[in-house]
């Protein structure tokens, strides 16, 4: 099992939070970046090997920004790098990619507005990135990464974003916030790649938005968790209509931040969310299994504080992580935050094999793909990395 002490603990942005982690198939390195939700700073990228040794670190900026990093990705191969967020508070986003060899620059641009997710193909070869209501899709050609296709969704938000890990399919979510009534629209739209470009299948409308996407390796199925709390599962055949939407039994349930899913050796299909409880500031996480267009419950299990994004599946399915914590009073000028942990669920029981508590609410966490090493970070600016 993996341990529940970490390994190693490093604090390399001066207590700054650390907004989004990311890790290689193998756990050889991790990809974390420094960020401050409502302020501004100088923030940086760094990289990390299994042995707690930095291998380098790249400012976003020469200059001091606003929010800094807000999502980072890895190649599985472990090869690339990709970081993006917000420069400056009138939206001026960046998006950044690198050798993780030697943090050598690949890709650095300026864009209209906070980057709010990256994806790469298992080779690195492709680049996904979303901001506002954009899609752009990036290929490495001669070493540098260059925009090769894009595609807008008008009206929508585009929140989350995944590729496939063989660069044949992507999947976007978007969501469209109704002010006159206070409710949400989504909708998750899905590519093939062909030729390196984006050729849109026929997108699916949600009378709720979505919030968080993830694809299996093929790109053959992929899914959503919703603003409501619920999950949506669909597949290559019939875009345009979820196979099922799942809503467990939980009084209060709302907005699901955290999502992944994964398809395991023996084609098992698993979903993993994690999901706020209104009112009580609490959350949980459950985990589903898609079998012959319905959606199986395998198990739930509750969070102390509100959960975040950090939910991950390892390729089998072995591990579950999730992370908690929240703001405890809104209407102060300066936000304070509960405590926060990191918790780590057996896959196929939802045992609980640990949690680990930190001093501040908790957002990012990342098993790698053969569920033997973890990232974690808090805004207490300290990652974490725990192993078997």
């Amino acid at each position: 099992m993996i341990s529940k002490e970490p390994s190693w603990a490093v604090s390399p942005s001066n207590k700054i939070q650390i907004n989004s982690v990311a890790i290689d198939a193998k756990g050889k390195y991790s990809i974390f970046g420094s960020s401050s939700e409502f302020d501004s700073g100088c923030f940086a990228v760094y990289c990390y090997n299994a042995e707690g040794k930095q291998c380098w670190q790249q400012p976003i900026s020469m200059e001091p920004s606003y929010q800094g990093v807000f999502w980072v990705a890895i190649s599985n191969d472990g090869c690339y790098a990709a970081a993006g967020g917000e420069l400056a508070k009138k939206g001026d986003g960046f998006l950044h990619a690198y050798s993780v060899e030697d943090g050598t620059s690949l890709l650095k641009v300026k864009l209209k507005a906070r980057v709010n997710q990256v994806s790469l193909s298992h080779d690195g070869q492709l680049l996904l990135a979303i901001f506002d209501d954009t899609v752009q899709l990036y290929q490495l050609k001669a070493g540098q990464y260059q925009m090769v296709s894009d595609t807008t969704f008008p009206g929508f938000s585009c929140n989350s974003c995944a590729l496939s890990d063989n660069g044949q399919h992507a999947v976007v979510s978007t969501i469209k916030y109704n002010d006159d009534n206070n409710t949400t629209t989504g909708k998750i739209a899905a590519f093939d790649i062909v030729s390196n470009k984006l050729k849109a299948l026929s997108p699916c409308i949600l009378p709720v938005g979505s919030m968080r996407v993830a694809i299996t390796d093929s790109g053959k199925n992929w899914g959503a968790s919703l603003h409501d709390g619920s999950c949506v599962a669909f597949s290559h055949g019939n875009p345009n209509t979820a196979l099922w939407q799942y809503k467990p039994s939980i009084d209060g349930l709302e907005l699901a931040y955290g999502f992944d899913m994964t398809q395991t050796s023996d084609e098992t299909i698993l979903l993993a969310v994690g999901a706020n409880k209104s009112g009580i500031k609490q959350g949980c996480v459950y985990l589903l299994e898609s079998a012959d267009s319905k959606a199986l419950l395998k198990w739930q299990a509750d969070l102390d504080y509100a959960a975040n994004p950090g939910i991950s599946l390892d390729k089998e399915g072995l591990y579950v992580t999730a992370t908690d914590g929240q703001p405890t009073d809104e209407n102060v000028k300066v936000v304070q935050e509960s405590p926060g942990h990191f918790y780590l669920f057996d896959g196929k029981t939802g045992t609980q094999q640990w949690k680990y508590k930190t001093t501040l609410m908790n957002w990012p966490m990342m098993i790698n793909y053969n569920g033997d090493k973890i990232i974690g970070a808090s805004d207490n600016g300290t990652a974490y990395f725990w192993e078997k």
